[in-house]
């Protein structure tokens, strides 16, 4: 029979500060990227009809904890490119519905989608010029 170990609640949180203050570190130098940036561009692939889990994860991260959200009333904008006729669209749209939670004003027309398997020109610009003009520098 194995002797009770007793840990008490500082003990624990210890051990999980410790195992944790990596990424800790990291979340932070997002929240202070995201508060310090005049806006964000979203470039999002579509996965299953979602944003990807890691998207989804930074977001988190960046808007939490309750009080502290870096993405409030910060400018954002949405954009993607799939091969597939749809593109990202409904990532997109879920995407926008985070951001709108987050009170995260966001670019009203509707977010590029570029065919993914086309190639840029000698010069590295994509073939559809008129993606390029519903994003103003």
């Amino acid at each position: 029979m194995r002797p009770q170990q007793s840990a008490s609640l500082d003990d624990a949180e210890h051990l999980a500060a410790m195992s944790i203050s990596p990424l800790l570190e990291q979340a932070r130098r997002l929240k202070d990227d995201v508060r310090s940036a005049d806006a964000v561009l979203f470039v999002t692939p579509e996965y299953n009809r979602d944003i990807p889990g890691s998207l989804k994860n930074a977001i988190d991260w960046a808007s939490r904890p309750w009080g502290m959200n870096s993405f409030e009333h910060k400018p954002t904008a949405v954009i993607g490119a799939s091969p597939g006729k749809i593109g990202t669209a409904v990532a997109q749209q879920n995407l926008r519905s985070i951001l709108s939670f987050l009170d995260a004003p966001q670019m009203n027309s509707p977010g590029g989608v570029h065919p993914a398997h086309a190639r840029p020109d000698r010069r590295r610009r994509l073939g559809d010029r008129r993606g390029g003009r519903r994003l103003p520098a």
